[in-house]
């Protein structure tokens, strides 16, 4: 076996499983795509590391580690999805995290996770070590053991809150954290928790728009698409901007006002077509 410091020959890389690639939704409702590592990622893997603050990459490392050798992308990009697995989180075309394990004994495996600074607190930590314990039940692994710094305290709450039966010692400045991956059903519950969050968070967005267009209204009082623009523009408590449109005209009506202080930052868009009678 390949030592757990090593890149794994690309000869030697067994594909992983499909099914460890998809979408998944977050704890503030975007959507990211989870898959394994790849070896083409190695672009990627360095333009991640560069934005991640030098806290964040001690908390990782245990030491200043300000860039990635060319030794250390290989290692990390090369992995053979069975004793070395690794995971990212690709938001929209960028690498904002990645979870890893590596076997050391027989049935364990040690786990470590980095992500961006910006998207910490979105529950990306908790969502990675829920796929990368699928990953690992798959492949035999009976236990998680991790090494975090005493004062890394989202990372240690991420563990305990996972819902595993989690065991702790402290020696040489470092906790270690150990823990089955059975699917308990306190683990079960929290998985379920954060997708419950995570779904009601994507939904928001649509019923709490910061804008809403309505195309093909007219200026004409009886008409559907009048009626429509009269009763949002009087009866939208939300705040945020309401037109409509029609075409080789002008806006049949239009309202904007001061955004919602709970709006997201980015504007949301909600939409509706006003066709004719037939």
């Amino acid at each position: 076996m390949t030592p757990p410091d090593q890149p794994t020959p690309t000869s030697e890389i067994e594909a992983p499983p499909p099914h460890w690639e998809g979408d998944v939704l977050l704890r503030d409702g975007r959507t990211a795509h989870i898959r394994p590592i790849r070896p083409e990622d190695d672009q990627l893997l360095v333009e991640f590391y560069s934005r991640v603050s030098d806290e964040s990459k001690y908390y990782r490392f245990f030491s200043p580690m300000p860039t990635l050798s060319e030794r250390d992308v290989r290692r990390f990009t090369r992995v053979d999805h069975r004793d070395r697995v690794a995971l990212v989180l690709i938001l929209q075309g960028r690498m904002i995290a990645v979870g890893r394990y590596d076997v050391v004994e027989p049935k364990e495996a040690e786990v470590a996770f980095l992500v961006e600074d910006q998207h910490q607190g979105r529950g990306i930590a908790q969502l990675l070590l829920e796929h990368l314990a699928q990953a690992g039940r798959e492949r035999g692994v009976e236990r998680f053991t991790a090494e975090v710094l005493p004062d890394n305290h989202r990372m240690i709450q991420t563990f305990r809150d996972a819902g595993y039966r989690v065991a702790s010692g402290y020696a040489d400045g470092v906790i270690t954290l150990e823990f089955p991956i059975d699917p308990t059903d306190t683990a079960i519950g929290v998985m379920r928790d954060r997708e419950h969050v995570a779904e009601a968070a994507s939904i928001h967005r649509f019923f709490h728009p910061r804008s809403v267009a309505i195309i093909g209204a007219s200026r004409r009082q009886d008409t559907i698409g009048r009626l429509l623009v009269h009763n949002l523009v009087t009866g939208d408590p939300a705040g945020g901007s309401t037109s409509s449109t029609r075409r080789r005209a002008r806006s049949a009506a239009c309202r904007r006002t001061r955004p919602s202080t709970r709006s997201p930052t980015t504007s949301t868009w909600r939409s509706w077509p006003c066709l004719p009678r037939p």
